[in-house]
């Protein structure tokens, strides 16, 4: 998170390259950042990339999720649901570790 702050990036959704000593953190070497209009970032490393791009992941935010952002289905996991870019709308939780930390996963079936 330090490293994507430094950045100083705009508005808008990001993919980006990690930088050599942080590359193993994701599949791909590869970091998807979302900041948002009140200057939240939030982070989507795809650690597992699978069959029709699905994967397995974390999502980091800078500042909290907000609770209208994650959506608890009965009998389902929740799907966290941060708007502004596709590739955050559909975060289904596998763990939260707060409010601002989650392992997700995305499954196109």
């Amino acid at each position: 998170m330090a490293w994507v702050a430094g950045l100083g990036l705009p508005a808008g959704a990001h993919d980006m390259a990690l930088p050599d000593a942080l590359r193993a953190s994701s599949q791909d070497g590869r970091v998807r950042v979302l900041v948002g209009g009140d200057n939240r970032r939030c982070l989507l490393l795809k650690r597992q990339i699978g069959y029709k791009d699905n994967f397995e992941g974390a999502l980091y935010c800078d500042a909290p999720v907000r609770l209208d952002e994650i959506v608890e289905r009965p009998g389902a996991p929740a799907v966290v649901s941060i708007t502004g870019d596709a590739e955050f709308e559909e975060l289904y939780v596998r763990a939260g570790y707060g409010d601002r930390r989650f392992a997700v996963y995305f499954d196109l079936n």
